[in-house]
C-alpha cells in the first residue's frame, strides 16, 4: 500500500484553523440583549414648540450687617379650668363641716348670725355659708338628719370609731400592737352584736378613710441598737416601781434643811438624780 499524502495548505489556510487554549477554554461571552419593542419617536411631539424663555436674572441677596435674634414666642397662659385643682368630696356627716352645717342651718332657722339678711332665700344663704344649695336644703327641711350620711347604715358610729382607734394606738406605744385579728376582737367586744367578718371590714374601713389616725397598713417598728422598741408595759411598771421605792428609802433617811435654801431633801432630790 503506498503511503499516504497530504496536499500541501497555505500557511494562510492553516491559522485560520489553530486556536490557542485560552480560545477553547475561555467563557463564552453573555448573549447580547433583544432589542426593545417599540416604535421610536423621530421629531417633535404634537403640538406648537414652546417659545423659549430668557434666564431669569440673578437675585440680590439683601446685605445683612447685624444678626437679628428672634426670641421665642411667649408661653400662653394656662387657663383657670386647668390651673384649678379638682375639688374633693367633702363629707357633711362628721368633723368641720358638720359643725359648719348645725351652725348655718340653726341661723338660717333662728333669723340670725352675721350672714343673715331679712328676705334672704335658703339657696343665698347656703350660697353665703359656702355649703351646697341640696345638702343645706334637705337638711334645712328635715328631708336629711343632721349628722347622718347617706346611704346604708354604719356598724360604728363616728364616737366609737375613734374609741377603738385610740386603743389601737395606745398598744402601739406600748409596744405590743395589734394584728387585724386583734383589732377585729376589740371592735366585737365594743359592740358584741357584730360577727368577726363584720368586724375585719370596719377595721379595714377605719384603715382607708384614715380619719381617726390610723394608717392604711400595719407597719412594724424599726428595732434600735438598745432594743428599746422591745420594753413592755410590765417592765415599765416594774421599773417605775423600783424608782418610787428608792425615792422614798431615800426621803426617809435624809432628814432636815438645806442651810442655804432651807428646803427639805425631797424637794431637791431631784436635782441630784440624772
Amino acid at each position: 500500500m503506498p503511503p499516504k499524502r497530504f496536499e500541501k495548505v497555505s500557511p494562510d489556510e492553516a491559522s485560520k484553523d489553530n486556536k490557542l487554549l485560552t480560545q477553547i477554554f475561555s467563557v463564552a461571552p453573555k448573549p447580547r440583549e433583544p432589542p426593545k419593542k417599540g416604535r421610536k419617536k423621530k421629531g417633535r411631539g404634537r403640538g406648537r414648540p414652546a417659545k423659549k424663555q430668557p434666564p431669569a436674572p440673578p437675585t440680590e441677596l439683601p446685605q445683612v450687617t447685624e444678626v437679628e435674634i428672634i426670641p421665642p414666642p411667649p408661653e400662653k397662659e394656662k387657663s383657670e379650668a386647668a390651673r384649678k385643682v379638682p375639688a374633693q368630696r367633702t363629707d357633711w356627716s362628721k368633723g368641720d363641716a358638720l359643725a359648719k352645717l348645725k351652725k348655718a342651718v340653726a341661723d338660717f332657722k333662728n333669723k340670725r348670725g352675721d350672714l343673715w339678711e331679712e328676705g334672704i332665700s335658703a339657696n343665698q344663704f347656703a350660697k353665703k355659708c359656702q355649703i351646697p344649695q341640696s345638702t343645706f336644703k334637705k337638711h334645712v327641711t328635715g328631708k336629711q338628719t343632721i349628722g347622718k350620711s347617706t346611704g346604708r347604715t354604719p356598724l360604728l358610729d363616728s364616737s366609737q370609731k375613734q374609741f377603738v382607734s385610740d386603743i389601737i394606738r395606745r398598744y402601739d406605744r406600748g409596744n405590743e400592737g395589734l394584728s387585724n385579728q386583734g383589732a377585729a376582737q376589740v371592735v366585737q367586744d365594743l359592740s358584741p352584736s357584730l360577727t368577726m367578718v363584720q368586724s375585719r371590714r370596719c377595721v379595714k374601713r377605719m384603715r382607708k378613710e384614715g380619719d381617726h389616725g390610723l394608717t392604711r397598713n400595719i407597719v412594724k417598728a424599726q428595732d434600735s441598737t438598745t432594743k428599746r422598741t422591745g420594753i413592755t408595759i410590765p417592765q415599765q411598771y416594774r421599773w417605775h416601781k423600783l424608782i418610787d421605792a428608792a425615792f422614798e428609802e431615800l426621803r426617809t433617811k435624809n432628814t432636815g434643811f438645806c442651810p442655804k435654801t432651807r428646803q427639805g431633801f425631797g424637794e431637791l432630790m431631784y436635782h441630784f438624780i440624772l
